[in-house]
């Protein structure tokens, strides 16, 4: 007697119900997933900085995503399947590659945010005006030479 412990649901008719409201909600939710990352890189671009980012949270769902779309794309090489994974495939490449450009935008400006801080603060200390903007650079400063020693 041999056991399946692990069964693979059978294909849906392509004309079933649940097939085809399966795939519209797949449609649906590529644009909402997908849309969670535009708004970080345009904000970090307006700012040209990157402070506050968690990057860890990035480079996690990107592994997520890529091993998601790794797992898609070798589970068959048929075309059908493939067309049939559209939105799957999509919701893995679309987000991961704004992770990218979010984790490449965090190492461009992790370079400037600690040179313009410090020229802020140094600023600060020769003209000793704007104590609040002083306060803000300062904690900024903490913060990233903090990540330098972790």
């Amino acid at each position: 007697m041999v056991y399946d412990l692990c069964r693979t649901p059978k294909e849906l008719e392509h004309s079933s119900a649940q097939y085809i409201i399966g795939n519209i909600v797949a449609y649906l939710a590529l644009p909402l997933y997908f849309a969670s990352r535009p708004g970080q890189i345009i904000k970090n671009y307006k700012r040209k900085t990157a402070v506050g980012l968690s990057l860890g949270m990035f480079f996690i769902t990107s592994s997520a995503n890529y091993t998601q779309l790794i797992s898609l794309l070798t589970m068959s090489q048929d075309r059908q399947y493939l067309i049939q994974k559209i939105p799957y495939i999509l919701a893995c490449i679309l987000p991961a590659t704004c992770d990218i450009v979010i984790i490449v935008q965090w190492y461009i400006y992790s370079k400037t945010d600690k040179s313009e801080a410090k020229k802020i603060e140094n600023e600060c200390i020769q003209e000793n005006k704007d104590i609040a903007r002083c306060d803000t650079v300062e904690i900024a400063v903490s913060q990233s030479t903090d990540k330098d020693n972790n």
